[in-house]
């Protein structure tokens, strides 16, 4: 009886589990964007950027290989205007990293970036 007993127990999970990801799966592909949000947001510049905190990663690749300690880096902020005449998009980053006397700096570089591709076209550091 107990063996019986364990066999339905795991089916109702089985069943369970497999409603769950239905549902899961269906709301994932309700919460997509639509196209106008895909495009205000491209408009904007903000489609190039880490969804998890904000940094285009070109621009952070960039900076880091200039740094002394690039381990040490810290994403702070960062800004974009929407895209230009041109194509392009201005793009203001603050950050943090260690300097070599063992202090930590906080730092500002603003470039620029194509809206079709993503690409970092230049930097400086303000």
């Amino acid at each position: 009886m107990a063996e019986g007993a364990a066999k339905s127990g795991c089916r109702t999970y089985v069943v369970g589990g497999t409603a769950l990801l239905f549902v899961l799966t269906v709301l994932s592909f309700c919460m997509q964007p639509s196209a106008e949000e895909q495009k205000e947001k491209k408009q904007a510049g903000f489609h190039c950027l880490d969804y998890y905190y904000g940094a285009l990663p070109a621009l952070e690749d960039a900076v880091k290989e200039t740094l002394r300690e690039p381990d040490s880096f810290e994403h702070v902020s960062t800004r974009v205007t929407p895209v230009g005449a041109d194509g392009t998009h201005s793009i203001v980053m603050s950050y943090r990293a260690r300097n070599g006397f063992g202090g930590v700096n906080v730092e500002e570089v603003v470039g620029r970036y194509s809206s079709s591709d993503c690409k970092l076209l230049g930097w400086e550091h303000r």
